[in-house]
C-alpha cells in the first residue's frame, strides 16, 4: 500500500486533539476534515445531482455505505476508520487504526483489515462508535475484507511482516462476528496475490493478481476455479448469477456463478473496484474521470458523472452512488 507521510502527520495531529490517539471509542472531529455537504462545480452529473460530501480523508482505500452513513478507512498509516453522514455534518472517528486497509459493514458493525508489519489483524467497532474488537490477530498482510451472515472474510496476502517469518502462503480465512476460531477456507498459490473478495450466497468469490477468478465454498469445501487468464485481476463483485470484475487491460467481465464462457461488458475501462445491483454494474473509470454503468444482463455503457479528478473506489446506496478520490474527497451523485 502506498503510504502518504504528509497525510500521516496531518492526521496524527489532528486526532491527537480530538481522540487522544487511544482509538478505543469514538469521537467527532474538530476541523478536520471539511464537509461540503453541498451540490459542486465542475463535474457534470447528466441531470444528477452532485455533491462532495467531505474532503481531507487523506488517502482513502475503502468505502462502505448504508442507509446513513458512508464508512471510509484512509489508506496511510497511523490512519483511522471514520464515519461521514451521509445527508451532511460533521465526520465521526470511530477508531485509529495503524494501518487500516479494507473495510466492510453488517447491520450493527463495521469490520476492516489492519495490515501493520508487526502483524495484521481482523478488527470491528459498533457502527454507533465504542469499543474495538481484535477479530483475528498475528495475521500475514491481511488485505481484502467482506461479512456474510455473522462470519467475516479476508484474504491474507501473504507477505512481509512478523507472522510470516516462518513462511506464509496467500490465502483466504474466515472468523465469526462475534470472533472465535479462525478458519482457512483457501490456500493459494505464492504467484496469486488477492486483490478482491465478496461474499454470495453459499460462497466467498476471489480475483488474483494472477488473473483468476475463484469460487470458494464458506462452509470449506473444495473451492473452484471459474477462470483464469494471464491478467491482472481488480475488483470483484457478485449477484445470484454472475461474478464481475475487472481484468488487466481496463475490461469489465462477467462470467456465470457456475463457470463457463466469459463475457466483455465494457473495454477500456481503469477500474480498481466495481459494485453490483439489481440493474447493473457500476464502476470509476480513474483515467476519464468518469462514473460509469452497464446493465448486468449487458449493453452499452453509460457515463453518470464526468469531469471528476481521477475516481477509485465505488459503493452504491438505495439510490445513489458514492465514490472517493486520490485528493481525499467523498462524492454522491443521485439518482443512480
Amino acid at each position: 500500500m502506498i503510504r502518504h507521510a504528509f497525510y500521516s502527520l496531518l492526521f496524527g495531529a489532528l486526532l491527537a486533539a480530538a481522540a487522544g490517539c487511544n482509538g478505543k471509542s469514538s469521537s467527532t472531529f474538530a476541523g478536520a476534515p471539511v464537509i461540503d455537504a453541498a451540490t459542486a462545480d465542475g463535474p457534470e452529473g447528466n441531470g444528477r445531482n452532485i455533491t462532495r460530501l467531505v474532503t481531507g480523508l487523506g488517502s482513502p482505500s475503502s468505502l462502505s455505505v448504508d442507509s446513513q452513513y458512508a464508512y471510509v478507512a484512509p489508506a496511510d498509516e497511523g490512519s483511522n476508520v471514520m464515519r461521514v453522514p451521509l445527508d451532511g455534518g460533521p465526520a465521526t472517528l470511530l477508531a485509529s487504526s495503524p494501518s487500516p486497509n479494507s473495510l466492510t459493514i453488517d447491520g450493527a458493525n463495521v469490520y476492516w483489515t489492519d495490515d501493520d508489519p508487526d502483524g495484521g489483524s481482523v478488527l470491528s467497532i459498533p457502527k454507533h462508535g465504542g469499543t474495538v474488537t481484535t477479530l483475528a490477530g498475528g495475521l500475514p498482510d491481511p488485505g481484502p475484507i467482506a461479512v456474510q451472515d455473522g462470519t467475516v472474510y479476508w484474504a491474507n496476502l501473504g507477505a512481509g511482516g512478523q507472522a510470516c517469518d516462518a513462511g506464509c502462503a496467500p490465502s483466504v480465512a474466515s472468523v465469526a462476528t462475534a470472533g472465535g476460531a479462525v478458519s482457512t477456507l483457501y490456500t493459494a498459490p505464492p504467484s496469486s496475490f488477492p486483490d478482491g473478495i465478496v461474499a454470495h450466497g453459499a460462497s466467498v468469490y476471489l480475483s488474483t493478481s494472477d488473473g483468476r477468478i475463484v469460487d470458494i465454498p464458506d462452509d470449506g469445501g473444495a473451492a473452484k476455479l471459474l477462470r483464469y487468464e494471464l491478467t491482472s485481476n481488480q475488483g470483484i463483485a457478485a449477484d445470484d448469477t454472475y461474478v464481475y470484475w475487472v481484468d488487466t487491460a481496463g475490461n469489465v467481465m462477467k462470467i456465470p456463478l457456475a463457470g463457463g464462457n466469459a463475457t466483455v461488458l465494457a473495454y477500456s475501462q481503469q477500474a480498481g473496484s466495481i459494485a453490483v445491483d439489481a440493474t447493473g454494474v457500476y464502476w470509476s473509470n480513474g483515467s476519464a474521470g468518469t462514473v460509469m454503468t452497464v446493465p448486468s444482463g449487458g449493453g452499452t455503457p453509460s457515463t453518470l458523472v464526468y469531469g471528476l479528478s481521477y475516481p477509485s473506489g465505488i459503493a452504491l446506496g438505495p439510490s445513489s452512488v458514492y465514490w472517493f478520490n486520490g485528493q481525499g474527497e467523498l462524492w454522491v451523485a443521485s439518482p443512480k
